[in-house]
C-alpha cells in the first residue's frame, strides 16, 4: 500500500518491516534500521513518517532483536539500531554511541485466572532460576510453575538477566522459548500455570494480567519515583557520535513530538 510523504509499507514477517523507497523518492537520504523490537514496531514507523514529512529523509526498517541490530550497526550493515538494554563497556568502546529517548518497563505476566496478584523480586529471581517449581511456593495454587522465557539475544531476555539475576546467573533452561518475544503473553494466555517477564509495551494478549512486583504496578508515577524496580531503557545507538540527519532524528526522538509517539505505549524522558 502507498502511504503519505513517500513511503511504501511492506509486510515481510513480524520481525522485518522495511520501509522502501518508491519511485518518487531517489532523491531522498536513506538510512537503515534495525533492532529492537519494541522501537521498530511501536516507535520508528510513525517517528520516521513524521520525520520523513519535514526531512528528505527515508528509513529502511528492520527488526530483529536488541543484540542483532547492535551487532549490524557494529559491522557497518546498518545506520541506526534500536536497543531495549544499555551498551556494554566493550561495546561503547568500539565506538557505539547510545542515546535514552525513554523507558519501556519489564512487567511479570500470568494467566488471568491465577490468583497471585505480586511477587517480590526475590520470589521472582527464584522462580527465573527455577528454583520456585509449583504457585504454593508463593502463595498460589497448588500448580507447577510454567516459565515462558524471551528469546536468546532480544533485549527483554538480556534486561531479565541484568535486572533481577547475579552475575553468571541465567533463566532456567527448563523455561519454554517464546520463538518471537512479542508473543511471550499469549504464550501464557494459554497455560493456567504459566508466566512471563516481558515488556509492559508487548502486552495485547486476552486471559492474561499483570502483577505487581514488591508492591507496585508500572506507570508513570512509580517510574518516576523509583519505586518501580524493573525498569528497561529505550535507546537509538549510532556508530559514533550521530551527526546530520541522524542527529536530527535522535533530538526528534526526545522533542515533544517524539515523546508523545513514546507516550503512546512507552514510558517518555519527562517521567523518569
Amino acid at each position: 500500500m502507498v502511504v503519505p510523504f513517500r513511503f511504501l509499507l511492506m509486510f515481510a514477517c513480524a520481525c522485518a518491516l522495511p520501509i522502501l523507497l518508491d519511485s518518487h523518492a531517489s532523491g531522498a537520504e536513506v538510512y537503515r534500521y534495525a533492532g529492537a523490537t519494541t522501537l521498530q514496531r511501536d516507535f520508528m514507523l510513525e517517528a520516521a513518517h513524521k520525520f520523513g514529512a519535514t526531512h528528505d529523509v527515508l528509513f529502511e526498517l528492520e527488526g530483529g532483536n536488541s543484540n542483532a541490530g547492535i551487532k549490524a550497526l557494529s559491522a557497518g550493515g546498518i545506520d541506526l539500531a534500536g536497543s531495549g538494554r544499555f551498551l556494554t563497556g566493550k561495546e561503547k568502546a568500539a565506538g557505539l554511541v547510545e542515546y535514552l529517548v525513554g523507558w519501556d518497563p519489564l512487567v511479570v505476566v500470568v494467566h488471568s485466572s491465577n490468583p497471585v496478584e505480586n511477587v517480590s523480586s526475590e520470589d521472582l529471581r527464584r522462580m527465573l532460576l527455577g528454583t520456585v517449581i509449583n504457585w504454593n511456593q508463593i502463595g498460589g495454587r497448588d500448580l507447577p510453575l510454567v516459565q515462558v522465557a524471551a528469546p536468546p539475544g532480544s533485549g527483554v531476555r538480556d534486561a531479565v538477566e541484568q535486572f533481577l539475576l547475579k552475575k553468571e546467573q541465567h533463566i532456567s533452561s527448563q523455561a519454554i522459548i517464546s520463538l518471537v518475544v512479542a508473543d511471550a503473553d499469549k504464550n501464557v494466555s494459554l497455560l493456567p500455570a504459566g508466566f512471563t517477564v516481558t515488556s509492559r509495551s508487548m502486552v495485547d494478549a486476552a486471559r492474561i494480567k499483570i502483577v505487581k512486583v514488591d508492591g507496585f504496578l508500572p506507570d508513570r508515577a512509580t517510574v518516576a519515583s523509583g519505586q518501580y524496580p524493573l525498569i528497561k531503557p529505550l535507546l537509538l545507538v549510532t556508530k559514533g557520535k550521530a551527526r546530520g540527519a541522524l542527529d536530527l532524528f535522535v533530538n526528534f526522538a526526545k522533542s515533544p513530538e517524539g515523546q508523545t509517539i513514546i507516550a503512546k505505549k512507552f514510558i517518555p524522558l519527562a517521567a523518569q
